[in-house]
Parts: C-alpha cells; sequence; structure tokens
C-alpha cells in the first residue's frame, strides 16, 4: 500500500530562480493558473491561425535571455506571488524591449495592462484588446477570469 505522507522537499526537489542577483524559490502553479494559461495560448493561437505570421516562443523559466524580451509578456498572478518580485519582473521586461505586459489576477477579477506609457486595469465588463501587438485580437475579461 502506497504511502500518504507527503515526500521530503530538499534542495533537490525545490526549484529556484534566479532575479536580479538573487536567488527565489519558485512556488508551482496551481491547476487554475495552469489552466488559465493554457487558455490564453490557445485563444492567441487561434486569433494568429486567422491573421497571419506570428511567432510563439515559450518562456524557459531557467533562461533568462536579456538581449530578447517578448513583445506582448503575460503573467497571471498566482496567491503566493510577491508583488515586488512581480513589479520587478514587468520593469525588467519593458526596459529590455516588452510593448505590452498583460498581469491577469483571478482573485482581483482585474487585468492590468503595462507599456512604456504606463498602465491600465480593465475589471470583469472590460475588453482585452491585442493592440499593436496582436491587432484584432479582442476578448471579455469576464471570459478570461469569470464571475
Amino acid at each position: 500500500m502506497p504511502s500518504q505522507s507527503t515526500p521530503k522537499v530538499t534542495h533537490q526537489t525545490r526549484r529556484f530562480e534566479r532575479f536580479a542577483g538573487l536567488n527565489y524559490e519558485v512556488i508551482v502553479s496551481k491547476y487554475e493558473h495552469a489552466a488559465l494559461g493554457m487558455k490564453f495560448h490557445n485563444w492567441i493561437r487561434n486569433h494568429i491561425k486567422t491573421t497571419g505570421p506570428l511567432q510563439i516562443t515559450p518562456i524557459t523559466r531557467g533562461v533568462v535571455q536579456t538581449a530578447i524580451a517578448p513583445d506582448l509578456g503575460i503573467y497571471i498572478i498566482g496567491p503566493a506571488e510577491s508583488f515586488a518580485t512581480m513589479t520587478a519582473r514587468i520593469l525588467r521586461d519593458l526596459r529590455n524591449g516588452s510593448q505590452v505586459i498583460w498581469v491577469v489576477s483571478p482573485e482581483e477579477k482585474a487585468v492590468i495592462i503595462y507599456n512604456r506609457k504606463g498602465m491600465r486595469m480593465l475589471g470583469l465588463n472590460d475588453i482585452l484588446e491585442g493592440g499593436e501587438v496582436l491587432p484584432g485580437f479582442m476578448i471579455p475579461v469576464r471570459e478570461i477570469i469569470g464571475d
């Protein structure tokens, strides 16, 4: 009969990310956050199938390529996400060339859009638009994070 005990967590089973010269433990996403990330992937993929060529490159957490920043970054805030860490990532991406960052907060039922001009918050009754990065892309925030 398999043991019902929690496996021992060691430095070998924990994941870390080096950011701004410091090591941070990577908190594994909950299923809901991973599922939401997959929804974004599918929405964008379906959009570009009908509008033309676009390269989607998945982020590898173990590698930070400061010379190449994504045009669009999408962050889904988890319950253990630090505001300071999230802000530092957004600023890093914008400084390195990202045009727009979407920060999705399922808990607050909001999407915050960051670009070099500033930020804007969308609520459940708003529409998230792709702008210059994803022309013609539109999805109701309510469809993203529900009621």
